[in-house]
């Protein structure tokens, strides 16, 4: 897996926090999320009505 693959993502905040195949833990830069939205139609209806200041049970 290369290092910068990513493995896990979770929203918080607002913002998209992605977890990385080399165990690093960042801010997902816009084209991630943008990815993120495109392959996952059910993180993207949550991406768009998230309010909460949490993170999503996954």
């Amino acid at each position: 897996m290369a290092k910068d693959t990513i493995v896990r993502y979770v929203m918080l905040g607002g913002d998209v926090w992605v977890y990385l195949g080399n165990d690093d833990v960042r801010l997902a830069t816009a084209p991630e999320v943008e990815k993120i939205i495109n392959d996952d139609p059910d993180f993207a209806s949550q991406f768009s009505v998230q309010k909460a200041n949490y993170a999503p049970i996954p």
